[in-house]
């Protein structure tokens, strides 16, 4: 999790930076309280360079990993994924703060892919990765960028490791462009809420 007074640039011309940061805080409560409220018995875990997300995050239950360059999702998933291997945690399952609908039933079909395949791939609707789950936590290097969830699957290939890459409805979406944005409030709108 970025600094939130540098998170969602991309919304910059839309949002004031105020706006932009109590969005970024805001998604990042509800990951950290969705996974600790629906899955309690598993540990929950937060790569940040950040003070403010560290404190907000042991505030809610979740393990920091302190980050102390910020260079980048794919350098914060191997911060996560050494700490989640020196735990000794068989699998590793990583998910950006940006999701604004978190559901039980896809995550769950993600845990379940997780039986007969060592990698699952949620595919974001613009080709990246919004979730990740991995059998071991250093299996795979970790390929975030443009079509990261094909960069993903080729990575698994080339270490010759069964994959599994979908794009589920809720998890496909984040909060990254202002199309991004609407789209989200459409969604609330449907529900009678309204950010």
């Amino acid at each position: 999790m970025k600094d939130p007074m540098l998170a969602k640039t991309r919304l910059s011309g839309a949002l004031s930076n105020h706006q932009r940061e109590e969005l970024a805080i805001a998604l990042f409560e509800n990951t950290v309280i969705f996974f600790r409220q629906t899955y309690p018995d598993l540990p929950v875990s937060t790569v940040t360079a950040s003070q403010k997300i560290a404190e907000l995050a042991n505030s809610m239950g979740a393990y920091v990993i302190h980050e102390p360059v910020v260079n980048g999702l794919n350098n914060a998933a191997s911060l996560a994924a050494n700490w989640a291997w020196q735990k000794g945690f068989h699998s590793f399952f990583i998910i950006p703060a940006d999701i604004p609908v978190l559901m039980k039933t896809e995550i769950d079909e993600l845990l379940d892919a997780s039986i007969q395949h060592d990698v699952v791939i949620a595919e974001s609707t613009s080709g990246g990765t919004n979730a990740l789950l991995l059998s071991l936590p250093n299996c795979l290097t970790f390929c975030y960028g443009k079509n990261s969830a094909k960069a993903h699957a080729q990575s698994a290939k080339k270490n010759a490791l069964q994959y599994y890459r979908f794009c589920p409805t809720h998890l496909s979406q984040d909060i990254d462009t202002l199309s991004d944005l609407r789209a989200l409030n459409h969604h609330l709108t449907r529900y009678g809420l309204i950010i």
